[in-house]
């Protein structure tokens, strides 16, 4: 069986199928290329040229520790100025071995807003396991009732507004769910589309109580960037792997730097938000919602997608409706 070349001339691999040579020119050879490396500069070398950084004050070269190994002969340099250096709750430097405070015992109830354990397995299983319609959670509640009316016990929910009240109360962490409404706020006549009349809610969590807890999160340590970072391999070129090691990072840090000094030894926390065109109906009252997610940025990969609140929804979007023909129009 004949077998392909490399679709670079100076490669001397071959290959059995097409799709393992693409697969080999595009993972060998154009990524190589797109990360090429610049001549040395004099105190970051194999920096793209692109890439302007200031001395460090502080030895910031680092090979490696227990919670981020790096291969042998390999660096990686901290950026020099948000460097998230260890301080205590006023600010003021600690050293690198201090441990963090302890966390927060928890509450005596910890199934509040929810009176028992079975309330709360109740409304998870029906709202978030099965999705159950409200007309037939209020059969069940009601059912539930009669059951246990021999032992003047109830059901855990008189109804499915109860129920609902009971999840709207439901905090992540210390955020609960708030809620606004909005409205189209243009001219509006009486042929206009009755979109421009309605009145849509945005549920939402506080995204800095959101931020914080991920940031007390204990199950991410050893896959933290306490700061933005440049890695290099046992040639001294250019690795990338999690967001803090991207030069838009790096780059962002030194214009937070060059607007206030007093930022020094500060930890970056930077943020991603999407929403995506899944739709949220159930328990809606046929409203639908787009979910807005965040992630914090610090966490390495690996954590972000292994689903372990890296990336969490802090909000639901209106989703306005309308006839097809206004749906292009340029105010909706």
């Amino acid at each position: 069986m004949p077998k392909l070349p490399c679709h670079d001339p100076n490669c001397p691999q071959t290959f059995k199928s097409v799709h393992g040579q693409t697969y080999h020119y595009r993972t060998v050879h154009i990524n190589s290329n797109r990360h090429q490396q610049v001549p040395e500069q004099a105190t970051h070398p194999n920096v793209p040229e692109d890439l302007v950084i200031q001395p460090p004050d502080v030895n910031v070269e680092l090979q490696g520790n227990e919670d981020d190994p790096l291969r042998a002969g390999a660096t990686k340099t901290i950026h020099p100025g948000l460097n998230g250096m260890p301080c205590d709750e006023l600010g003021n430097p600690v050293g690198l071995d201090t441990p963090p405070p302890p966390c927060a015992p928890p509450t005596d109830n910890n199934w509040a807003p929810y009176t028992t354990e079975t309330q709360f397995c109740t409304a998870d299983f029906l709202y978030h396991q099965v999705q159950m319609s409200a007309t037939n959670i209020d059969q069940l509640f009601e059912l539930w009732s009669q059951s246990m009316a021999t032992c003047n016990e109830g059901s855990p929910f008189s109804s499915h507004t109860d129920m609902y009240q009971a999840i709207d109360a439901t905090h992540l962490g210390d955020a609960p769910w708030k809620c606004f409404s909005t409205t189209y706020n243009g001219e509006i006549s009486p042929d206009d589309p009755s979109w421009k009349s309605a009145t849509y809610e945005v549920w939402y969590h506080d995204p800095d109580v959101i931020l914080s807890n991920m940031l007390e999160n204990p199950d991410y340590r050893g896959q933290f960037n306490y700061a933005p970072y440049l890695r290099r391999d046992s040639n001294g070129q250019r690795t990338w792997s999690d967001f803090m090691s991207g030069n838009f990072v790096w780059k962002h840090v030194d214009a937070i730097m060059a607007e206030n000094i007093n930022n020094q030894d500060a930890m970056y926390c930077p943020i991603i938000l999407g929403s995506d065109k899944t739709t949220v109906s159930v328990a809606t009252g046929h409203v639908e919602y787009h979910p807005l997610y965040m992630s914090l940025c610090n966490v390495h990969n690996s954590v972000r997608r292994a689903h372990r609140n890296a990336v969490v929804p802090i909000g639901f979007l209106a989703i306005p409706k309308s006839m097809f023909n206004t749906l292009m129009s340029k105010h909706f």
